[in-house]
């Protein structure tokens, strides 16, 4: 029976039908699958991350002159720091002239109030003289009445003498009072303490009044999230949590929704909502940094999710005993790394999550399996 020729072509046939299956399958091309399985899923939108200072001010300098310090990009200073300092000599020699003439000018007005006092006080005494004269009849009325108009006109030029003389002090006390504040506008302090920024003028530089110097932002910061019209509408509200990454940080950081502001951005056509972050504010050392969010609305359990990178052209690629099924899946809940599936796919079918280009309905494929989602 060993040598029966039945048996022996029997036993090539299996051979060459065993070599050609194994052939067949290992030229079939390789799917990386992932099993759908159930799991807590959120309903998430994205949004984007930008960190800016809490204030910011343009500083600027009302004197005109030499810069005679220096400042630098990014210097830290406080409140009431002395930050530019503007040549002074001219002005303060003005300041010095000015109240050199102002004191000359009080001196000659205490001089000459005494020589007015002195004159009405010796045309007063004449007067008296005259009123004796004109009562013992040595003196006419008319004559009289004369020489009572030119001391009591004395008098009316002397009050007018002081009143002058009083407005020219007065006059020259407020010009120094404005030379005065403008020298002291040759100094620029810091409003409030903050870090330097755009710095537009270095020492020896010549500055105009009114030329803005440099910025000085505030040392606090304030995280925004800015969020699409589109995402704002599935339900973004005051209080929900987010997930935030930056650049330049490690991690994730987590924090909720503090205020959303009721207008859009005018340059992004985006809402504008600041975050209570938890975070070192020394890690946000940079006005200007940004990153991406997910603002989580919901969550639930459902009873079969995928890996976002499953749905591919809105179709999700599922193999089944070897073959891809190419299906329509109805998504629910949809968050940044995976995806709730209503209907399209059961528990424990294996959907592809990668490449889903190069397969079609019905084609043969072998796997390879990877962890599933949320592990």
């Amino acid at each position: 029976m060993a040598n029966n020729p039945g048996i022996k072509l029997l036993v090539v046939a299996g051979i060459v039908a065993a070599g050609y299956f194994g052939v067949t399958l290992y030229l079939r091309p390789t799917a990386t699958v992932q099993e759908a399985k159930g799991g807590k899923v959120a309903k998430a939108v994205s949004a984007q991350i930008k960190v800016r200072a809490e204030n910011s001010l343009e500083l600027k300098i009302e004197g005109s002159g030499r810069m005679l310090n220096e400042l630098k990009e990014g210097q830290v200073v406080q409140e009431g720091d002395v930050l530019v300092r503007v040549d002074t000599q001219n002005k303060q020699l003005e300041v010095d002239n000015l109240e050199i003439s102002l004191n000359t000018a009080k001196a000659m007005n205490t001089v000459n109030e005494k020589i007015r006092a002195s004159a009405l006080q010796s045309a007063q005494k004449n007067l008296d003289l005259k009123r004796v004269d004109k009562d013992a009849g040595r003196l006419s009325l008319v004559a009289y009445e004369q020489i009572e108009n030119q001391v009591r006109d004395l008098g009316f030029n002397q009050e007018l003498a002081k009143i002058l003389a009083d407005d020219a002090v007065a006059h020259k006390e407020k010009e120094i009072e404005g030379r005065k504040l403008e020298l002291a506008n040759l100094t620029l302090r810091a409003p409030f303490a903050g870090t330097l920024t755009d710095i537009k003028f270095s020492k020896g530089a010549y500055i105009n009044g009114g030329q803005t110097v440099a910025t000085l932002i505030t040392n606090s910061r304030i995280v925004e999230a800015r969020i699409s019209e589109e995402n704002l509408a599935k339900g973004v509200k005051e209080g929900l949590r987010i997930r935030v990454r930056l650049t330049g940080l490690d991690g994730d950081f987590f924090g909720t929704i503090k205020t959303i502001l009721p207008a859009q951005d005018s340059s992004t056509l985006r809402y504008i909502a600041h975050l209570d972050l938890a975070i070192d504010p020394a890690l946000l050392n940079k006005t200007g940094q940004s990153g991406d969010g997910v603002i989580t609305i919901d969550e639930r359990e459902a009873k079969v999710r995928v890996p976002r990178r499953a749905i591919y052209n809105n179709r999700i690629y599922v193999v089944r005993n070897g073959k891809v099924e190419v299906r329509t899946p109805k998504p629910g809940y949809d968050s940044d790394s995976v995806i709730e599936v209503l209907s399209g796919v059961s528990p424990g079918e294996e959907v592809i999550v990668d490449r889903q280009e190069l397969f079609s309905d019905g084609q043969s494929v072998r796997t390879e399996s990877v962890a599933p989602a949320g592990k």
